[in-house]
Protein backbone atom coordinates (compact mmCIF):
# COMPACT_ATOMS: atom_id res chain seq x y z
CA UNK A 1 0.00 0.00 0.00
CA UNK A 2 2.73 2.48 0.93
CA UNK A 3 4.71 1.54 -2.16
CA UNK A 4 1.70 2.26 -4.35
CA UNK A 5 1.20 5.61 -2.62
CA UNK A 6 4.80 6.61 -3.35
CA UNK A 7 4.81 5.10 -6.83
CA UNK A 8 1.41 5.56 -8.49
CA UNK A 9 2.66 4.46 -11.91
CA UNK A 10 3.51 1.07 -10.45
CA UNK A 11 -0.09 0.72 -9.31
CA UNK A 12 -1.32 1.84 -12.71
CA UNK A 13 0.97 -0.72 -14.37
CA UNK A 14 -0.45 -3.52 -12.23
CA UNK A 15 -4.04 -2.49 -12.94
CA UNK A 16 -3.43 -2.02 -16.64
CA UNK A 17 -1.66 -5.37 -16.98
CA UNK A 18 -4.55 -7.10 -15.21
CA UNK A 19 -7.08 -5.48 -17.52
CA UNK A 20 -5.16 -6.08 -20.76
CA UNK A 21 -4.03 -9.62 -20.02
CA UNK A 22 -7.13 -10.84 -18.13
CA UNK A 23 -5.33 -11.20 -14.81
CA UNK A 24 -2.40 -13.22 -16.20
CA UNK A 25 0.96 -11.54 -16.60
CA UNK A 26 2.69 -12.71 -19.79
CA UNK A 27 6.21 -14.06 -19.54
CA UNK A 28 7.78 -11.26 -21.55
CA UNK A 29 6.38 -8.61 -19.19
CA UNK A 30 7.41 -10.55 -16.12
CA UNK A 31 10.95 -10.92 -17.50
CA UNK A 32 11.23 -7.23 -18.40
CA UNK A 33 10.06 -6.26 -14.93
CA UNK A 34 12.55 -8.63 -13.31
CA UNK A 35 15.42 -7.33 -15.43
CA UNK A 36 14.60 -3.71 -14.63
CA UNK A 37 13.92 -4.27 -10.93
CA UNK A 38 16.96 -6.48 -10.38
CA UNK A 39 19.34 -3.60 -10.95
CA UNK A 40 17.55 -1.48 -8.36
CA UNK A 41 17.28 -4.23 -5.77
CA UNK A 42 20.91 -3.97 -4.68
CA UNK A 43 20.34 -0.29 -3.95
CA UNK A 44 17.05 -0.94 -2.11
CA UNK A 45 18.97 -3.35 0.13
CA UNK A 46 21.13 -0.47 1.36
CA UNK A 47 18.02 1.04 2.92
CA UNK A 48 17.42 -2.04 5.05
CA UNK A 49 18.28 -2.62 8.69
CA UNK A 50 21.70 -4.27 8.22
CA UNK A 51 23.24 -1.18 6.66
CA UNK A 52 21.80 1.04 9.35
CA UNK A 53 23.02 -1.19 12.17
CA UNK A 54 26.50 -1.40 10.70
CA UNK A 55 26.76 2.38 10.40
CA UNK A 56 25.31 2.83 13.88
CA UNK A 57 27.90 0.43 15.29
CA UNK A 58 30.73 2.27 13.55
CA UNK A 59 29.66 5.75 14.66
CA UNK A 60 29.08 4.57 18.24
CA UNK A 61 32.48 2.89 18.23
CA UNK A 62 34.03 6.14 17.02
CA UNK A 63 32.17 8.06 19.72
CA UNK A 64 30.17 10.24 17.32
CA UNK A 65 26.54 9.04 17.42
CA UNK A 66 25.29 12.30 15.88
CA UNK A 67 26.87 11.18 12.58
CA UNK A 68 24.26 8.44 12.41
CA UNK A 69 21.53 11.09 12.29
CA UNK A 70 23.27 12.77 9.35
CA UNK A 71 23.72 9.41 7.64
CA UNK A 72 19.98 8.75 7.90
CA UNK A 73 19.06 12.26 6.90
CA UNK A 74 21.25 12.86 3.87
CA UNK A 75 22.58 9.80 1.99
CA UNK A 76 19.74 7.39 2.80
CA UNK A 77 17.02 9.90 1.94
CA UNK A 78 18.77 10.91 -1.27
CA UNK A 79 19.05 7.23 -2.21
CA UNK A 80 15.38 6.66 -1.36
CA UNK A 81 14.20 9.55 -3.56
CA UNK A 82 16.47 8.41 -6.39
CA UNK A 83 15.05 4.88 -6.23
CA UNK A 84 11.45 6.10 -6.21
CA UNK A 85 12.10 8.25 -9.29
CA UNK A 86 13.85 5.38 -11.05
CA UNK A 87 11.04 2.98 -10.16
CA UNK A 88 8.49 5.40 -11.58
CA UNK A 89 10.42 5.61 -14.85
CA UNK A 90 10.65 1.82 -15.01
CA UNK A 91 6.90 1.49 -14.43
CA UNK A 92 6.18 4.10 -17.08
CA UNK A 93 8.31 2.24 -19.61
CA UNK A 94 6.57 -1.05 -18.85
CA UNK A 95 3.18 0.65 -18.94
CA UNK A 96 3.95 1.87 -22.46
CA UNK A 97 4.84 -1.70 -23.46
CA UNK A 98 1.53 -2.96 -22.02
CA UNK A 99 -0.40 -0.24 -23.84
CA UNK A 100 1.42 -1.04 -27.09
CA UNK A 101 0.57 -4.72 -26.77
CA UNK A 102 -3.06 -3.81 -26.11
CA UNK A 103 -3.25 -1.77 -29.30
CA UNK A 104 -1.46 -4.39 -31.39
CA UNK A 105 -3.74 -7.20 -30.17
Amino acid sequence: MQQEMLSPRLKKLRESARAVFDGRVPGWLEQRYRDAACHMLKWWRLLMTNTRMLVLFVVLFLGHPVYYFWFELIPLNVLFVYLIVRQEKMAESLLEAVEDSKHSA
